[in-house]
C-alpha cells in the first residue's frame, strides 16, 4: 500500500492496522444498479499525526490531503515486469547482429496493458508502444509492433531504414485495461502470390493457442526486413518514435526469425526474480530494466484518492488512527455538478481564428448579448426577447426578434495582411419570408469604396449587396432560385456573410451563404468588385416581417472559407447528431480532460442524439444507456472506462470454476430467481421523436401470457438519446431479449484466495467487471451447467491471513449472439420442432417434425447440439424421416449428464440458436 505525498511513493503497509482489514468494493453490487464510486477503506497507526494533513507536525504536511492518490497492492502467485508508463520504462538489448531477422519475422508479446488505448497527454486515445527495434533518429528503422489509439495492433518495418511500411489490423484486440493477453503479429515476406502479408493473433499467455484476429494484411509485391540497422531491441517505450510508453504488466516477449522459427529473443520476465535489474534469456540476450521498470509479484488492486483522512483515537492517547477512505475518480467527477455548456458554445471559442463572438445565450432578462471572449465587448440589442426559443439542440434559449428589433456591435480589426473575412450566424426560419426583400446581416465596413455590406433574404430572392456611404446601392447580385431559396426556410440554419479574393487580382467576392444545420449541403450568391472592405461593426435593423425569427451564435473571423460554427452532418451545429457513443466519449474525455478510455471501434457504436446540456457525467450515461456498453473504474489507474457493447458480444470465460475441486468455490453458492429484472413488454422513445410500438415476448415461459403460459406482463417505458427514431425498436427488442433470459440468477459467487489455487489466483487478479465467469460440474440439485456469468462489480477483503473476494454476477447467456458463419453461433433455429415419436432413454435417433419454411441442416453441417426437456444431445447425422417425420436425427445422449426418455410432442431446440444482435 502507498500513498503519493507529492512526487514520491510512501509506502504505509507497516502502519495499517491489521485489526480492521482492507476492505475494496468496485464496480456495480447488482445487475440493474447505477455505477457508484468505488471505495477503500484502511486503518493506519497515527499516533505521531504523520496521516493528519492539517498538522504541521507531520512530515507530510503540505503534500497529503484531499484527493491524495493510493494505490493498493496484492502479492500474487507470478512475477512479471511492471513498467509504470513513463518515459525511459523499458526491457532493452543492445543492437546485435544475433537480433536480426533475414527473411520472414513472428513478434510475440504477453502483456496486461494499465489503459487499452492508453492516453496522451491531452487524454486523447494514444498509439500504445510494446516492442521493437526502431530509431528514427539514426535511420535505424527496422520493425516495431504498436497497438493503435482504437485499439488494433500495428506492425511497422523498414527494407531501409529511412522508409516504413505499416500494416493495421482489421480487428480490436478483444481486451481490455488490466487484462493479460498475448499479441502475435507475422510477416510473410513472399506468400507465395507474389506479395507480402501480415498476420495478427491474440492468446490468454503466450503459451497459446493462438486465433487468428481478424483477416490477413495482404498486399502486392513481395518486402524484407532491415538487417543493416542498428537499434536495439526494446520492450515498453521504444526510443526515439514518441507515442505513449506502453505501462502495465509484461510476462513474456519473442522474436523469431521466421514464422515460428528458432527465437533470437526470448524474455521471460515471469522466471527472474523480484527486483531484478538484468538477465540473460535462454536464446542468449542479456536484457536490462531501465526506467521505473522493475521485476514484481505485487498486483494492484485500487487506485483511488484520498476521500477523508478522519482522526480517531482511544480516550486514553494511547491508540490514535486514522480511518482513511479512499474513492474512485467517480466520486470527484460526480461533484462537478456544472451542466456543460451547449455545444456551440463549447466548440466555437476554440477556433484559433475568432475575433468576435456573441452566443446570445443569455438570460431572459437580458437587454445586450455578452461576449464570449475575454476582451470582447456586448452586443446591444434593442426589441428582443432574450432565452425565447429553445429548439436548437446545440444551443441554449436563443432570443426572438420583435418588430423593431436591431443589433449593433463593433469588430475588431482585421489581422494585418488579411485578404477576407466572414460573419456567420445561425437562425431559424420554416417558410421563406414573403414580399420585399428581408435584411439578415448587415455589416459596417470601411475601404474599397464600400460603406455597407447587406445579406438579404425573402420570396424576391437571395441578395448580397454593397452600398456607399450615402446609402447608394453599388452593386448587387440575386437569386430568385427556387432550390437555393427552400434552402434557407428549412428550419434551423447557418447564414454567412463573407469576403474572399476574387478570380482577377485585386477583386474581392462577396458571398450570402444559406446552409441549413445539420446537413453538409449549402448555397450562396456573391457580387464582385474591385477593392476589398475591413468590417467596422455589425449594425442590423430588422423589419417586422422576420418578427418571432429567433437568431444567435453571431461569429467573426478574418478566415472566409472556414465554419467556426462546425457545420455539417454530425457537427457541434447539430449538437453531434450522428456522432457513435465511443466517439463522443472519446471527445468529451479531451474537451473536459477526464480520465476516460473507451475500447473498441467507434464505428461499431450505436449512432447518439444530439448532446444535450447536462453535467459530463449524465452525457457519459447517455452514451451508456443507447450503446449498452459497461462503465468502470480503472483498477491500475485512475479514471475511468468503457466497454463498448459490441466487445461485450461473445467473450471468453476470464475465470473457470469447478465446484467440486477444493479452493475454487467458497459458500454461499445460491441462485435466485425473483422477478427483479423480468422486462417483457419494452417501449423506447426518443427525445423531441417517436417512439417504437411496445414489443412484447408473445410466448415462453417469461412471456406477457398470464401464468402458467407465461409470466403475466412486465413493462418497462424507456427513453433513449438515440441519432433516430428507427433506432428505437431495435431498442426495445434488445432489451426485452435481456429481460426475459430464463435462466436462474447467480447473485454472487466468493472465492477465499488464501485457500485457492495459484492457477485461479492468477486468473482472478485479472478479472474485472464485464468478464466472465464460467462455474463447471455442478451438483445434481442444480440445473446442468456450465453456468456463464458477468461480472458486475466486487467485494475484496484483505487481511494478513486471508483474502477474500466476492463477485456480484448477472447472467452472461444473453450477450452471446450470432456469428455469420460460425459453425456454433450461426445457426438459426426452426420456428418451432417437436418429436414425431416417443424416445426411450437409450435410444440414439430422434424422428422430428419441424413447423414453418426454415430448411433442416443435412449430414455436410454436422455436428451440433440440440436440447429437448433439458436434456442436450449432439446431432451426427441427418435423414430424411419419411414416412412418420421431417427428418431423423443421429444423435449422442447426455451431453449435459441428462437422460431420460422424453414423449410424443416434445419440443426439440438448438442449443444455441442465433440471436440477431442490437
Amino acid at each position: 500500500m502507498e500513498i503519493l505525498a507529492g512526487a514520491t511513493r510512501v509506502p504505509v503497509t507497516a502502519k495499517a492496522y491489521t485489526r480492521d482489514p482492507i476492505q475494496i468494493q468496485r464496480g456495480r453490487q447488482d445487475a440493474g444498479a447505477e455505477l457508484g464510486p468505488g471505495s477503500c477503506n484502511i486503518t493506519l497507526n497515527n499516533l505521531d499525526g504523520t496521516w493528519s494533513p492539517r498538522n504541521p507536525r507531520s512530515p507530510y504536511y503540505g503534500v497529503i490531503g484531499q484527493n491524495t492518490p493510493v494505490r493498493v497492492w496484492a502479492r500474487g502467485p507470478r512475477r512479471y515486469l511492471w513498467l509504470p508508463g513513463a518515459p525511459g520504462d523499458r526491457a532493452r538489448v543492445a543492437s546485435d547482429n544475433a537480433l536480426n531477422v533475414a527473411g520472414d519475422l513472428d513478434v510475440r508479446v504477453d502483456v496486461a496493458l494499465d489503459r487499452l488505448p492508453t492516453l496522451s497527454s491531452i487524454l486523447a486515445p494514444q498509439v500504445n508502444e510494446l516492442i521493437g527495434r526502431y530509431n528514427i533518429n539514426s535511420n535505424a528503422r527496422m520493425w516495431r509492433l504498436l497497438l493503435t489509439n482504437d485499439g488494433r495492433p500495428s506492425l511497422t518495418w523498414s527494407t531501409d531504414g529511412a522508409n516504413a511500411i505499416e500494416r493495421i489490423g482489421t480487428a480490436v484486440v478483444p481486451h481490455f485495461s488490466g487484462q493479460r493477453f498475448a499479441l502475435r503479429a507475422t510477416l510473410d515476406t513472399d506468400n507465395g502470390a507474389s506479395g507480402h502479408s501480415v498476420t495478427f493473433y491474440t492468446a490468454r499467455t503466450m503459451a497459446g493457442p493462438w486465433e487468428q484476429l481478424g483477416d490477413a494484411v495482404v498486399t502486392a509485391g513481395t518486402t524484407s526486413v532491415n538487417t543493416a540497422g542498428t537499434a536495439d531491441l526494446e520492450v515498453g517505450e521504444i526510443s526515439t518514435i514518441g507515442f505513449s510508453p506502453g505501462g502495465g504488466r509484461y510476462y513474456a516477449a519473442e522474436v523469431r526469425d521466421g514464422i515460428g522459427g528458432p527465437a533470437v529473443a526470448n524474455p521471460d520476465f515471469t522466471a527472474q526474480p523480484e527486483g531484478t535489474g538484468s538477465f540473460t534469456d535462454s536464446a542468449g540476450r542479456s536484457w536490462t530494466i531501465q526506467g521505473g521498470g522493475t521485476i514484481t509479484a505485487l498486483y494492484c488492486r485500487f487506485v483511488g484518492e484520498a476521500a477523508k483522512w478522519p482522526d480517531r483515537w482511544a480516550p486514553s492517547g494511547k491508540d490514535v488512527w486514522v480511518e482513511l477512505e479512499v474513492a474512485g475518480m467517480l466520486r470527484r467527477y460526480g461533484q462537478r455538478n456544472k451542466a456543460l455548456e451547449s455545444t456551440l458554445r463549447r466548440f466555437i471559442p476554440g477556433h484559433s481564428g475568432l475575433l468576435a463572438y456573441w452566443p446570445m445565450e443569455d438570460g431572459a432578462e437580458a437587454t445586450r448579448a455578452v461576449s464570449a471572449l475575454a476582451d470582447g465587448r456586448p452586443m446591444l440589442a434593442r426589441d428582443l426577447a432574450f432565452a425565447a426559443n429553445d429548439s436548437l439542440v446545440s444551443s441554449d434559449a436563443l432570443p426572438a426578434l420583435g418588430d423593431a428589433a436591431s443589433i449593433n456591435a463593433p469588430l475588431p480589426a482585421l489581422p494585418s495582411g488579411s485578404t477576407g473575412w466572414r460573419v456567420e450566424m445561425v437562425y431559424r426560419l420554416d417558410a421563406i419570408p414573403t414580399g420585399s426583400q428581408k435584411t439578415m446581416i448587415s455589416v459596417a465596413t470601411s475601404g474599397g469604396g464600400i460603406a455597407q455590406i447587406v445579406g438579404s433574404y425573402s420570396t424576391a430572392g437571395l441578395q448580397v449587396a454593397a452600398y456607399d456611404g450615402d446609402g447608394v446601392l453599388l452593386g448587387s447580385f440575386n437569386t430568385t432560385d427556387a432550390g437555393i431559396l427552400a434552402l434557407g426556410a428549412q428550419g434551423w440554419s447557418r447564414l454567412i456573410l463573407r469576403a474572399r479574393p476574387g478570380t482577377n487580382p485585386g477583386d474581392t467576392d462577396y458571398w450570402l451563404i444559406v446552409a441549413p444545420i445539420g446537413q453538409n449541403t449549402q448555397q450562396g450568391v456573391f457580387y464582385t468588385r474591385s477593392g476589398f472592405t475591413r468590417p467596422r461593426r455589425i449594425a442590423t435593423s430588422y423589419g417586422s416581417g422576420l418578427a418571432s425569427m429567433p437568431i444567435g451564435h453571431i461569429t467573426y473571423t478574418a478566415s472566409p472559407d472556414t465554419s467556426v460554427l462546425g457545420g455539417g452532418e454530425g457537427a457541434a451545429d447539430s449538437a453531434y447528431r450522428g456522432e457513435t457513443a465511443v466517439a463522443r466519449l472519446r471527445r468529451l474525455a479531451q474537451e473536459e480532460q477526464l480520465l476516460l478510455i473507451a475500447t473498441g471501434l467507434s464505428s461499431n457504436s450505436e449512432p447518439m442524439g444530439p448532446q444535450r446540456i447536462a453535467t459530463a457525467l449524465d452525457v457519459i450515461q447517455d452514451c451508456e444507456d443507447v450503446d449498452g456498453g459497461v462503465l468502470a473504474e480503472q483498477r491500475e489507474t485512475l479514471g475511468l472506462q468503457y466497454r463498448a457493447r459490441r466487445m461485450r458480444y461473445n467473450q471468453r470465460p476470464r475465470l473457470t470454476l469447478d465446484y467440486t475441486a477444493p479452493g475454487h468455490l467458497a459458500p454461499p453458492l445460491e441462485p435466485d430467481s425473483d422477478d427483479l429484472t423480468i422486462r417483457n413488454q419494452v417501449t423506447v422513445s426518443v427525445p423531441e421523436g417517436s417512439s417504437s410500438p411496445p414489443v412484447a415476448l408473445e410466448e415462453g415461459p417469461l412471456s406477457v401470457q398470464p401464468p402458467p403460459a407465461g409470466a403475466g406482463v412486465y413493462d418497462e417505458a424507456v427513453t433513449l438519446n438515440l441519432a433516430s427514431d428507427e433506432q428505437a425498436e431495435p431498442q426495445a427488442w434488445w432489451r426485452v431479449h435481456l429481460g426475459t433470459w430464463d435462466e436462474a440468477r447467480y447473485p454472487s459467487v466468493t472465492i477465499k484466495l488464501h485457500t485457492a489455487p495459484d492457477t485461479v489466483v492468477e486468473d482472478v487478479l485479472n478479472l474485472d467487471s464485464g468478464d466472465i465467469i464460467e462455474i463447471t460440474n455442478l451438483p445434481d440439485w442444480l440445473p446442468p451447467g456450465p453456468v456463464r456469468l458477468i461480472v458486475e462489480g466486487y467485494t475484496e477483503t484483505i487481511l494478513p491471513r486471508t483474502w477474500e473476494i466476492t463477485f456480484a454476477c448477472s447472467p452472461a447467456g444473453p450477450w452471446t449472439v450470432g456469428v455469420v458463419g460460425d459453425p456454433v453461433l450461426g445457426r438459426v433455429d426452426t420456428a418451432g420442432s417437436v418429436l414425431a415419436a416417443a424416445v426411450g432413454a437409450a435410444d440414439t435417433t430422434l424422428l422430428v417434425n419441424a413447423s414453418g419454411d426454415l430448411p433442416w441442416a443435412t449430414d455436410a453441417e454436422v455436428p451440433f447440439d440440440v436440447t429437448l426437456a433439458g436434456e442436450d444431445v449432439t446431432v451426427t447425422a441427418v435423414a430424411p424421416g419419411a414416412p412418420t417425420a421431417d427428418r431423423a436425427l443421429t444423435v449422442t445422449r447426455s451431453v449435459n449428464g441428462i437422460t431420460k426418455p422424453h414423449a410424443l410432442g416434445t419440443s426439440v431446440a438448438l442449443k444455441q440458436p442465433a440471436v440477431v444482435a442490437l
